[in-house]
């Protein structure tokens, strides 16, 4: 048996464990998610909210507040080369 039959075997092996246990690893998941956001105000959906809340923070800042440094900055560039 060379190397990458071995390697190939580990990772059949391996997905086989997974699709095995694929209940218990449901459940495991489903009890540590339960069990971090368990007592706080938004629960699970909190943690959709706060990456979505920095997306629109980014958003703002990059298309309105760098915008106009850069268009500022691109027009005096224009003026002053012409």
């Amino acid at each position: 048996m060379n190397a990458d039959e071995s390697h190939s075997t580990r990772i059949s092996t391996l997905l086989a464990s997974l699709l095995g246990n694929r209940e218990l690893i449901r459940q495991l998941t489903w009890q540590d998610i339960v069990g971090r956001y368990r007592g706080s105000m938004f629960g699970l959906a909190w943690s959709f909210l706060t990456p979505l809340f920095m997306l629109a923070v980014y958003t703002f800042v990059f298309s309105v507040v760098f915008a106009s440094r850069i268009l500022g900055a691109w027009l005096a560039t224009v003026i002053l080369s012409a």
